[in-house]
């Protein structure tokens, strides 16, 4: 209106004339049509791919102390001197078609494709697309590195009750676990558009799941950590469809501390990263950790457990605990659900001095869970290295 009113009120009428005081005004009075967030993501068939492969790797960063890649005959292989590391892009993507193959060592290794990742100094955090060559077989699901781990596509992690969690995977197996092909090229296609997630191995559909923990992130390339193996990849290329969504507010979550390297020889796992603890809670309230942190003990039967520790043949290997004790600190070791040791955990002297204990253990070939449970209080437990 070109000028408001209010009833019996003559000086508050004069300071409403909205158009008359303020030049331009009026261009608030009339309808603009705008494109909704949704309709400013480009469709995928309007999109030319965008090839992410060349002799240099010039679209790729390595935010790790170790890890090496390199370009053979057009595919990117990874390898390691030390433990797990991701090769990322270094651009973001927020909605965009990711492709790629991979071939990785029969029945050996473990890796993933990262997407809407986040990445800081030796650290990668975010969406994971598993590639799973164990008999576990769950390739094509949903992991969320560094954070909730399983928690949809199977929900391993995050479900309410055992019967859930089992009801979870045997559907996630049923759909997706014949989709990988061992000692063969297998070709992935994710797709993310706003919320939604879809995961396709192979041509089969294996998630499909709206989330949104975050919606933009560098993509990436995982080595899990066995020093003697290749990991390869080829054909990666991706659409990038833009910005946009029904919700388009990037997760830019950071780490509170500052992974630290670790000097450990062997495939490392950080005790904060163990897949499942009870009674126990990460800290960093001492000083001298690697990582981004410890976990802390609770009372008896606490514990922590690592439950993806591969061995590519089976074997004896020798386990290398770092950790730190005001006092000693037993606690029992559970390989594959049966005692296999009982660590001594003596005392280090105080909670910011850390010293390493071996113990030889038997693996099986494949995937193996180790377990650390404490007999009275435990320690403060920063990490295990395995070596064979």
């Amino acid at each position: 209106a070109a000028r408001a009113q209010i009833t019996n009120h003559p000086q508050a009428n004069a300071m409403l004339r909205g158009p008359e005081v303020r030049p331009g005004w009026e261009v608030y009075d009339k309808p603009v049509i705008m494109k909704s967030k949704v309709a400013q993501i480009k469709k995928p068939d309007e999109v030319p791919w965008e090839e992410l492969i060349d002799e240099s790797l010039s679209k790729w960063v390595n935010p790790y102390d170790w890890g090496q890649a390199k370009v053979v005959n057009g595919e990117v292989h990874l390898t390691t001197e030390r433990s797990k590391w991701f090769l990322m892009t270094q651009k973001q993507y927020a909605n965009f078609v990711f492709e790629g193959e991979v071939l990785m060592p029969v029945n050996k290794g473990n890796s993933g494709f990262m997407f809407r990742s986040q990445m800081d100094k030796n650290r990668v955090w975010g969406y994971q697309a598993e590639v799973d060559p164990s008999d576990r077989k769950w390739s094509g699901g949903l992991y969320d590195e560094g954070r909730r781990m399983w928690f949809i596509s199977p929900n391993r992690d995050q479900a309410a009750t055992p019967e859930q969690r089992e009801a979870s995977i045997a559907e996630f197996r049923a759909r997706a676990g014949e989709c990988f092909k061992q000692g063969q090229w297998n070709t992935y296609r994710i797709e993310c558009i706003g919320p939604r997630i879809r995961i396709f191995v192979n041509g089969v559909l294996t998630t499909d799941v709206y989330d949104e923990m975050d919606l933009a992130g560098h993509l990436g390339i995982q080595h899990h950590g066995e020093r003697d193996l290749v990991y390869k990849f080829r054909n990666l290329r991706v659409k990038d469809l833009g910005a946009g969504g029904e919700v388009y507010y990037p997760h830019r979550e950071k780490a509170t501390v500052a992974a630290i390297p670790s000097k450990m020889d062997g495939a490392i796992y950080e005790a904060e990263n163990a897949n499942r603890m009870n009674d126990a809670q990460v800290s960093n309230n001492h000083t001298g950790y690697q990582g981004t942190g410890f976990v802390d003990f609770g009372g008896p039967g606490s514990f922590v457990e690592w439950d993806n520790v591969l061995a590519d043949t089976g074997g004896r290997f020798t386990l290398t605990f770092r950790y730190a004790s005001s006092d000693n600190r037993p606690c029992h070791l559970l390989v594959n659900g049966e005692q296999a040791a009982q660590i001594p955990f003596e005392s280090t002297g105080d909670w910011t001095n850390w010293k390493t204990v071996d113990v030889p253990v038997t693996f099986r070939t494949g995937r193996n869970a180790v377990r650390v449970v404490a007999i009275g209080q435990g320690p403060n437990l920063d990490a295990m290295a395995v070596n064979k």
